[in-house]
This record gives C-alpha cells, sequence and structure tokens, in this order.
C-alpha cells in the first residue's frame, strides 16, 4: 500500500484566529482476495474555520473523496462522497 499526502493552512486575522486551507491524500495498492486489482482511494478537501478559543475550533470544509478500481462485487465499487460538512472540536 502507498499513501500520499499534502495539506496546507494559512492563519490570518489579529490574533490568527481565522484559517483557510486544502488538502489532498491518495492511498493505493492491491486488494487482500482480489488478485492483482490495484485499488486507490483520493481525497480533496477545501475549508475555512475559526478557533473561538484557545481550545474549541469551528471549520467548514468541501470534500471529494473516490474510491477507484474496486470489483464490481465490492461494496465500495464506484463510491464517492461529494459535498460539505460542518465540524466543532474541543481539545484538551
Amino acid at each position: 500500500v502507498t499513501q500520499v499526502a499534502g495539506a496546507l493552512l494559512y492563519r490570518f486575522g489579529k490574533t490568527e484566529t481565522l484559517f483557510v486551507g486544502g488538502g489532498y491524500s491518495k492511498v493505493g495498492g492491491t486488494l487482500a482476495g482480489a488478485g492483482a486489482e490495484q485499488v486507490s482511494v483520493d481525497r480533496v478537501q477545501v475549508g475555512a474555520g475559526w478557533f473561538l478559543t484557545k481550545n474549541i475550533m469551528f471549520k467548514g470544509e468541501y470534500v471529494n473523496q473516490n474510491y477507484n478500481g474496486y470489483p464490481s462485487a465490492n461494496r465500495f465499487a464506484g463510491g464517492n462522497f461529494n459535498g460539505f460538512m460542518l465540524e466543532a472540536a474541543l481539545g484538551f
């Protein structure tokens, strides 16, 4: 299995509590039990957010994730997620 990933983030504002960013990741390899089938999952995301406090963050992202090369009998064959996500996180 091979994985490649990268992300960029830019923080701004007087106290750098706002941010925009994006990322790309792809993982691929041979699927166990499917012979020499090469499968992969790739994901692109772009988002923006706000650190409300030092340990509370809110963000929105657009995500496009694709499942490629899976055999037709596999539940991931032709799979795709394409849409918006909202997330809030609390860190300790």
